[in-house]
């Protein structure tokens, strides 16, 4: 198989969560928070870490001005998710009224999921072992992103089918994320561009992780789900390490 084409089957498989996470909503109506508490805490480490000590550090040694796209990959996260749309938290049940704008929300999370697609393209193509650690980070929380997102219109309309397309909406707006950089690379300095989406992609993660997960976890009634966050940091070091080894081989 290609290095591309490896590249878009990871991102497929990505794009597959989002619609489990969906299906998992439709599925069973009344969800337990116990277990996506824990999963969210777990992404919550997992991509802080990531940010800031593969994402960020990757982009910055191809520039040091890659830095302010990190701030704006930050900024436009921050824009969609509390300026344009209402407040929302990744992997929480809703219900209607905690919504203004259902078209704003939609908006949000499919500019955090393209731009999933983005950090793994984007880390396949500086190195397989960076690809794999992003894929792992991506993929812990693309189940709660189709839970949130389904859980929205099921709560809007009570349409299961609608439900489930919402979530797969997600699902295709990440595989056109990876498509865009695979096909960008091919007409422009891909070095440059890999940079800049990595440094865009860490913003991203860490507006994620600090301001949705991390707090989603903290207003739970079960302190202990706050240890998830540091199995996060640690599976991500141990992940990392074994990527090392297992690479140097």
């Amino acid at each position: 198989m290609s290095h591309t084409a490896s590249i878009i089957l990871l991102v497929i498989v990505t794009s597959i969560a989002n619609v489990l996470g969906g299906a998992l909503i439709v599925m069973k109506k009344s969800w337990s928070d116990t277990a996506l508490n824990a999963f969210m805490a777990i992404g919550a480490g997992f991509l802080l870490s990531i940010g800031l000590l593969d994402l960020l550090p990757e982009s910055l040694q191809a520039s040091a001005h890659n830095i302010y796209f990190a701030l704006i990959g930050f900024l436009v996260v921050y824009l969609f998710q509390n300026v344009i749309s209402t407040h929302f938290h990744f992997g929480e049940e809703t219900h209607e009224h905690e919504y203004g704008s259902r078209i704003g929300i939609y908006i949000g999370m499919l500019t955090h999921t393209f731009f999933d697609g983005v950090a793994v393209a984007s880390g396949f193509e500086v190195d397989i072992k960076l690809g794999i650690l992003v894929f792992f980070a991506v993929l812990l929380h693309k189940i709660p992103d189709g839970l949130t997102i389904a859980s929205v219109t099921l709560a809007k309309n009570g349409s299961r089918k609608r439900a489930l397309l919402a979530s797969a909406y997600l699902g295709v707006s990440t595989l056109l994320g990876g498509l865009v950089i695979i096909l960008l690379g091919k007409t422009i300095h891909l070095d440059n561009l890999v940079g800049v989406a990595l440094a865009f992609s860490s913003g991203v993660f860490l507006y994620v992780a600090c301001t949705d997960l991390l707090p989603a976890v903290n207003r739970t009634e079960n302190r202990k789900n706050s240890l998830f966050v540091f199995l996060g940091i640690a599976l991500f070091l141990f992940s990392s390490l074994a990527s090392q080894v297992f690479g140097g081989l």
